[in-house]
This record gives structure tokens, C-alpha cells and sequence, in this order.
């Protein structure tokens, strides 16, 4: 979901595109018009809101993971918004563009990985047997386990990225 939204210099909303609307829960047409100040009281002290000052002095800013309540279910999910200067034919900055990624299901993704990674470890750290991960094409040691290490007597840091001699 990509939502798109466009202020004036004066932060008044000139664009709120339909997935704008699924992502606030505000339709276009309670929105364009209408200041920024006035349907987000303290925009300006909000990292978006510094981001779309500096879009108004020409800069382009990424804000990245921002927390919001889904308008549908009231679930947290997550955006990234990138803003960057709207400029006339003439190159004068007449305002800015606000593009909103959903990134709930990236942050969601993120976060099983990183689970199944913590379970990994574990199950790689807490097995009995040696456990041995190297790269094949240099047969280099890349990780091994705490049972490896007791085995044949060596610190995980001596053994990570040295050569496999014997196979």
C-alpha cells in the first residue's frame, strides 16, 4: 500500500490519494484543503512533520518506521515516508510530496526471522553434538558450537575462519 499526499507551502493538503485514505482513515475530502496544523495539532514536532519542513527547503528525507493504528482493525502496523520538494516549471519549491510505504508486513517478516534465527541459535548452541558450519568453496570454518569446542579443546575463536585441513 502506497499512499501519496502533496502540501503547499503553508502545509495545506493538495493531493490524499485513496490508499492515503485506507492508511489514515481520513477521506480526501476531509483532508485536502485543510492545514496540517489543524488535523495534526504538533505536525511540526513529529519526525514527518520536520521531514516535510525540510522538503520545504529543498531537501529530500526518508522517515523510516513510524508506528500507526491500522484503521481497519486497530492492529499497530508500520510506514516509511519519503519526502521530497514539489517544484514548479520555473524550479521554485511550491511545496511537498509525502509517499507513504505500509511496511507492517516487512516489519512482520523481519521479526519471524529474527525469532526463527533466536530459535536456531539456541538449538545450535545448546546441542550435545559438535555442530560445524563452514564454507564449502574456501573450506573455511564459519561457526561452530560449544560441543565442537569441547571436543577438541579450542575457543570458537580460534576455529572461526581457519582452513579445514582433514575432511
Amino acid at each position: 500500500l502506497v499512499g501519496i499526499a502533496a502540501f503547499d507551502r503553508d502545509f495545506m493538503n493538495t493531493l490524499w490519494n485513496p490508499a492515503m485514505e485506507a492508511l489514515s482513515g481520513q477521506k480526501a475530502d476531509k483532508v485536502v484543503g485543510k492545514n496540517a496544523y489543524d488535523l495534526l495539532p504538533g505536525f511540526l514536532d513529529t519526525p514527518e512533520g520536520r521531514a516535510a519542513g525540510r522538503a520545504l527547503q529543498g531537501e529530500s528525507t526518508v522517515v523510516r518506521d513510524i508506528a500507526y493504528a491500522m484503521q481497519q482493525t486497530g492492529e499497530m502496523g508500520s510506514v516509511e515516508v519519503y519526502m521530497v520538494p514539489m517544484r514548479d516549471t520555473a524550479g521554485e519549491i511550491v511545496g511537498g510530496i509525502a509517499v507513504v510505504h505500509d511496511i507492517t508486513e516487512l516489519k512482520r517478516a523481519e521479526q519471524t526471522l529474527k525469532e526463527s534465527e533466536e530459535r536456531y541459535r539456541k538449538l545450535f548452541d545448546s546441542s550435545p553434538q559438535g555442530i560445524v558450519i563452514s564454507k564449502v568453496a574456501t573450506r573455511e570454518f564459519k561457526y561452530v558450537n560449544p560441543a565442537f569446542c569441547r571436543l577438541f579443546g579450542y575457543g570458537p575463536d580460534m576455529v572461526a575462519g581457519t582452513l579445514i585441513l582433514l575432511v
